[in-house]
């Protein structure tokens, strides 16, 4: 019988729990120990049998700064943590420091829940910042995981800190060989009676366990997954629930930098002066409103952030037309010089008279193009609904306006530049929250030095058919690797019982993505020949599919603009039902103010009015059947943002349906009329939303595209900061096919998580292509609240000691 090797080693009594792992004897004493060398080592199944530790009340939530990832990982067992030996179990929210937007959503956050003690894990360094959380939060802790600073040690720190959440013990971070002495302080002062050294250390781990002077366990590696299987098993006997993550989306935060010298910075300025008048056959204008920038790009792998404004601008009617929701629209348009788009923003997807890109060039050989524009009135159609030809277009635009572009262009070492920079710090936490394992794998992105120095690109994948069977190849990679850890849940269980895999794959199968697609890349499904490349909009059927496991897992990716946007996403799924109560109290409108029963109806022109004949009437109907107030948005002057958001349209509903056109930065509800530019719902508008925890469901086309775009102008990102905890879209253009009824109805009908449906809806209907592009962003454990099935635990483990 084969024992993993920081057991088989220890030579520890033990007790079969599955075929080949086996925890040590749990009745026979404290401590289960050896001695090589002055240090005392410790047995695994001793520490789980009799650690426990005594907390503190004082505190109702857990803070870290957004510029420390590793202190997420020591903050983890501060927020949520299993005592089995005392019956002691708790979770708290646990968030990331948020700015501007994120600040003041967070805020809000905090009213709901009532938090007004946080415990803030902060400091001069990591280790003072760790040791002095640690003793707020504990009065006595049974041991304590150590961990050394750099990549190395976050890497360990992932799954160390899971280990810790389910021990019950505090994550204490070296800041090096200096720092050695106040660990053995602390722990002391603690009144730990072991260490748990987990990873690497400088000079080593024996040196470092000699001069703290309690007993030792050493875990690295597969030892900490195994650790988590064990505990697994002895804490819950199950799991539903796992997370994958890419630890090195921490780089350029902390751990390492991989930016090899100083940016170059630079700006260009200009003058547009312009009237343009939006014609049926073609557009008039006299004067200038667009101009072409050369944009020299340095060898080797280089970010190049371009940010665009107006400064100044010449119009008596600008408040008027602020106020009507007419704003200044800035583009930019990136080029090679042989005419292939790089990349594309505007003010729709970012701020009004603002527009930014980002991107990173490798090996770039040529000088580049931007084209800058800006267009300042209205653009809309008088041609009934219909798309052919653009024949009823019509609109009218005068500009007047000083605009600057500031460039800056950064060396670096790889080209791995994540849109949500850290957001793996928070899967330890997640995967706790919910008794889960976690897969924290650090190769995930392709985007590493054998990329930088095997392409010269100025794109990526979405704007380029040659990366797609290198980056495919590579998913299929990520898919083998996690496919070994989720069978190798094989390995643990307690005797005579289901192992992990069979309780996993057999229920919810809950698997959380924690990572953009930088981080954690989407599979490129070549189009079928009947579906035109659109180059602007993304080449290929960009699809997390494969990650599913041939349909085996319920997938979810858990992102939003930010980390600190992560955090309170998280918060918001785990205490669902106080922030949706809370929520629903500050509604004050004509129309009905029952939160949880409202359920927005949208379909838009241009096609839309099929969608909302023949399947939102007739479903506004079974809707009223199952408890739910059913609300219908779709003619003009009735569907507009403006009208809608006067009604609370948004901030009301629970679930919210859309049939329309759209893309990643906007959608367009209402087409036939003066202007569609305003009246649409765009990414400048929802930065300031304040929506409740709600479920945003779009038939649209492009709405969940984040591969090659910045997450602050993803249109589901930005929804997700806004206030919403599920947002389910597509990453390309679909059809006929998209219809969203067979998800819904497993929600409504069959109680289950947002997970569970969109792997229900692909089993019974794999349309393509939506089987391949339909995204979901939230905690795939999210069940949303129905009047006839109420609040469900949001996936948190069950627990019977």
């Amino acid at each position: 019988m084969r024992l993993p090797r920081f057991l088989a080693d220890r030579k520890v009594l033990t007790i079969a729990v599955v075929a080949i792992i086996v925890i040590a004897a749990l009745g026979l004493g404290a401590w289960s120990t050896t001695r090589q060398d002055d240090v005392e080592e410790i047995g695994f199944g001793a520490i789980m049998a009799s650690s426990t530790s005594v907390r503190s009340d004082s505190y109702d939530h857990v803070v870290v700064d957004t510029a420390a990832p590793i202190l997420a990982a020591a903050a983890t067992p501060l927020a949520v943590w299993y005592d089995k030996p005392s019956g002691g179990f708790g979770l708290l929210p646990l968030l990331v420091d948020g700015e501007d937007a994120e600040a003041h959503q967070q805020a809000r956050l905090k009213d709901q829940l009532d938090l007004s003690s946080p415990l803030r894990v902060e400091g001069p360094d990591h280790t003072t910042a760790t040791i002095s959380a640690a003793l707020a939060a504990f009065e006595k802790a049974g041991g304590a995981v150590v961990v050394d600073v750099g990549f190395e040690g976050y890497k360990a720190s992932l799954q160390a800190s899971l280990v810790a959440s389910y021990l019950d013990i505090p994550v204490l971070v070296r800041d090096g060989p200096s720092t050695t002495g106040k660990i053995r302080e602390a722990v002391r002062e603690l009144g730990a009676e072991f260490v748990i050294l987990a990873g690497p250390f400088e000079p080593s781990s024996r040196e470092v366990a000699r001069e703290i002077g309690l007993p030792v366990l050493y875990l690295k590696g597969e030892d900490l997954d195994q650790a988590v299987g064990m505990l697994l098993v002895d804490r819950f006997g199950r799991t539903d629930y796992g997370v994958l993550t890419n630890p090195s989306d921490v780089a350029g935060i902390s751990c390492f930098d991989f930016q090899a010298d100083g940016p170059v910075e630079w700006e260009e300025r200009g003058h547009f002066s312009a009237v343009t008048r939006v014609g049926r056959l073609e557009d008039l204008s006299s004067g200038e409103n667009s101009q072409v920038v050369n944009v020299a790009i340095a060898e080797g792998i280089q970010r190049l952030q371009i940010e665009a404004k107006i400064t100044s601008m010449d119009d008596p009617f600008a408040n008027i037309k602020e106020d009507i929701g007419i704003v200044p629209i800035v583009s930019l348009w990136l080029e090679e010089a042989n005419g292939d788009i790089v990349a594309y923003g505007s003010s729709i997807g970012y701020r009004a008279g603002e527009a930014a890109l980002d991107v990173v060039t490798i090996n770039g050989t040529d000088d580049l193009e931007l084209t800058i524009s800006i267009f300042y009135g209205i653009s809309g159609r008088t041609n009934l609904g219909t798309m052919s030809n653009g024949l009823g277009k019509v609109g009218w635009s005068r500009i007047s306006a000083d605009w600057e572009i500031s460039f800056v262009q950064t060396p670096l070492g790889s080209p791995m530049v994540p849109q949500v920079p850290g957001a793996s710090r928070m899967a330890p936490y997640l995967a706790a929250a919910h008794g889960g394992f976690l897969v924290a794998d650090s190769d995930l992105a392709y985007l590493n030095g054998e990329w930088g120095s095997s392409y010269s690109t100025c794109t990526g994948p979405w704007y380029d058919k040659d990366q797609h069977d290198p980056v495919n190849a590579h998913v299929d990679r990520n898919v083998r690797a996690l496919d070994e850890a989720v069978t190798g849940l094989n390995l643990y269980g307690p005797e005579g019982g289901a192992t992990l895999y069979e309780t996993y794959t057999t229920g919810p199968a809950w698997l959380a993505i924690l990572g953009d697609a930088t981080a954690i890349p989407q599979y490129y499904y070549e189009k079928e020949q009947s579906w035109v490349e659109d180059v602007q909009f993304g080449l290929g059927w960009a699809s997390d599919e494969e990650y599913r496991l041939n349909g085996t897992l319920s997938i979810g990716r858990v992102l939003s603009t930010t980390v600190a946007g992560v955090s309170s996403l998280v918060a918001r799924t785990l205490f669902y039902q106080e922030v949706a109560l809370s929520h629903t109290e500050t509604l004050d409108f004509q129309e009905s103010n029952d939160w949880g029963s409202n359920y927005l109806l949208l379909y838009g022109e241009g096609g839309g009015q099929t969608g909302g004949l023949f399947w939102q009437r007739p479903f506004a109907d079974e809707l009223a059947t199952l408890g739910f107030n059913a609300e219908q948005y779709g003619d003009t002057l009735e569907n507009d943002r403006q009208s809608m958001m006067a009604r609370g349209a948004y901030v009301r509903s629970n679930y919210m349906e859309i049939m329309l056109h759209g893309n990643w930065y906007w959608y367009v509800p209402e087409m036939n009329g003066p202007d569609e530019y305003s009246t649409s719902v765009k990414n400048l508008d929802i930065r300031d939303w304040e929506l409740g925890p709600s479920f945003f469901i779009s038939a649209a086309c492009l709405m969940g595209r984040i591969d090659g775009v910045p997450a602050d102008q993803s249109i589901a990102l930005n929804f997700m900061s806004a206030g919403v905890n599920a947002f389910v879209g597509a990453t390309r253009s679909t059809g006929s096919e998209s219809g969203t009824r067979w998800m819904e109805w497993s929600l409504l009908y069959n109680d289950t998580s947002v997970g569970e449906a969109l792997r229900h809806s692909f089993a019974v209907r794999p349309a393509v292509p939506t089987v391949y592009v339909r995204t979901l962003f939230a905690d795939p454990a999210f069940n949303p609240f129905e009047p006839q099935n109420g609040f469900s635990d949001q996936g948190r483990p069950r627990i019977e000691w």
